[in-house]
């Protein structure tokens, strides 16, 4: 049997953060399911939605179940999150395959997702150790700035709806987005639009990713002030406060430089 125990406010964020994430991927059993990571006494709310994961990490009192990993299906995660109260203390049992969530309002068990199912992704195991350029920006002027360059979004999945490949070009003191315009005669264009940003790096960058996967991953950060470190592989957003602990990862399509 392991214990952890946490506060109902850091539950009912990570759940906030991450479930909705979840529900969008319809297509893979193993990637709709919110994985918990439990670590140092800190528990990971990890979310994969087709190229984005969205990592929350919140304090908790772990007793044997260091360094575990559990399956939890997000619906019955937004449930018990929907009873919970902020000044709550939840106690969290896990045992013979179940876990079980107490509080002064509740007491609710669902299954874990099977074992077989454990080979969900560690981001820890992804996270770049070296980035071609850091980026410092407004978490709103970013999303303006791709609203003003996606005129109409051409492509769309079962998963994720309807979006749009864009380019994400690093200048000096600047962020461009670029997205392609197509025309009758089937030559395409593009459509630019730019915001200030402070940009450390020794050279231009230029990361080609869907719109609705960097939507998603700056929406997940309740900060507006957003630092967006890039390589040829991935794009790690994070807030420029310390005191909130999400971690948004965007794999790229690709990277040209």
């Amino acid at each position: 049997m392991e214990k952890i125990v946490i506060k109902g406010k850091d539950f009912i964020t990570a759940v906030r953060k991450t479930a909705d994430i979840a529900l969008q991927y319809k297509d893979n059993a193993t990637l709709t399911n919110i994985c918990i990571i439990t670590h140092n006494n800190k528990i990971d709310f990890t979310a994969v939605c087709h190229e984005v994961f969205i990592i929350h990490t919140i304090p908790a009192k772990v007793e044997g179940a260091e360094n575990q990993k559990y399956l939890i299906n997000p619906k019955a995660l937004k449930y018990i999150a929907d009873r919970t109260m902020e000044d709550d203390e939840i106690e969290i049992i896990i045992e013979n395959h179940k876990i079980t969530f107490k509080s002064s309002n509740y007491n609710l068990t669902t299954k874990l997702s099977p074992e077989r199912f454990t080979t969900f992704p560690d981001y820890r195991k992804i996270m770049p150790k070296q980035y071609d350029a850091v980026v410092e920006i407004s978490k709103s002027a970013l999303l303006d700035t791709i609203k003003k360059a996606v005129v109409k979004k051409t492509w769309e999945n079962k998963w994720i709806g309807k979006f749009e490949t864009i380019c994400l070009r690093t200048l000096a003191k600047s962020i461009v987005v670029e997205a392609p315009i197509y025309i009758a005669t089937k030559n395409e264009a593009c459509r630019t639009a730019t915001t200030d940003a402070t940009v450390k790096s020794d050279k231009d960058t230029m990361s080609i990713v869907k719109d609705t996967s960097i939507e998603r991953v700056l929406n997940s950060i309740d900060s507006d002030a957003v630092v967006l470190s890039i390589n040829s592989d991935y794009i790690v957003i994070t807030s420029k406060d310390d005191n909130e602990k999400t971690i948004g990862i965007v794999e790229t399509l690709w990277m040209l430089q």
